[in-house]
This record gives C-alpha cells, sequence and structure tokens, in this order.
C-alpha cells in the first residue's frame, strides 16, 4: 500500500488519501540516538513519515530535509490541563512553533 505525508491531504480531493496509509511517529523527548535510530529504520523501509516533534534537536532538520518525511509539531498540554501551566494554549502552540519553524502539521 502506498504510503502518504499527513500535509499533502486536501479532505475533499479523495485521491489524496484513498486507499494510502499515513504513518506518523512522535519524537516526545527521545534521546537522539533513538530518534536517529527510527529515521534509519523508516528510510530503509522506504515509507513516508511525518513526524511530530516535541523538542529541539538537530535531528528535525535532517526529518524535515528527507523527501519523504515531513516535520511537524506536537505540543505537550499536559500541564495546562491538570491547571498547572503558566502558559495558556495558544502560547504553548506558539513555543513548539518557534521550535519546530518548518513545521506544516501539528499534532
Amino acid at each position: 500500500m502506498e504510503t502518504g505525508l499527513i500535509k499533502n491531504i486536501i479532505p475533499e480531493d479523495h485521491s489524496t488519501w484513498e486507499n494510502k496509509l499515513f504513518v506518523s511517529t512522535d519524537i516526545d523527548w527521545a534521546n537522539d540516538e533513538v530518534i536517529d535510530f527510527t529515521y534509519q529504520f523508516f528510510d530503509q523501509m522506504g515509507l513516508k513519515v511525518t513526524w511530530f516533534a516535541t523538542h529541539q534537536t538537530l535531528l528535525n532538520e535532517k526529518i524535515d530535509q528527507h523527501d519523504s518525511f515531513a516535520i511537524g509539531a506536537h505540543p505537550n498540554y499536559n500541564f495546562l490541563l491538570s491547571g498547572k501551566s503558566e502558559f495558556n494554549a495558544r502560547e504553548i502552540l506558539q513555543n513548539v512553533v518557534n521550535v519546530i519553524p518548518a513545521t506544516q502539521t501539528i499534532r
């Protein structure tokens, strides 16, 4: 089955999503060694993958430059939802977009 990137989905254009598999992974504060291992795995599999980044790492740029990968932002609203955040939802989202400026998707 053909894989696709989430950023390329146009809901009203069925050809952009119908009969396609969309693979995504969250970086979730993993260390660079784990991220690089995962990068190599997906690259060897020849899959198109959308990566959702939670933090700044040098690998974000490497992921974004890969023809079959796209980088998105994954904001962490846990503290907001628990009432322990000094930031509101918009500020949390803006902070992660500042870290992942190439983002075209948000989880």
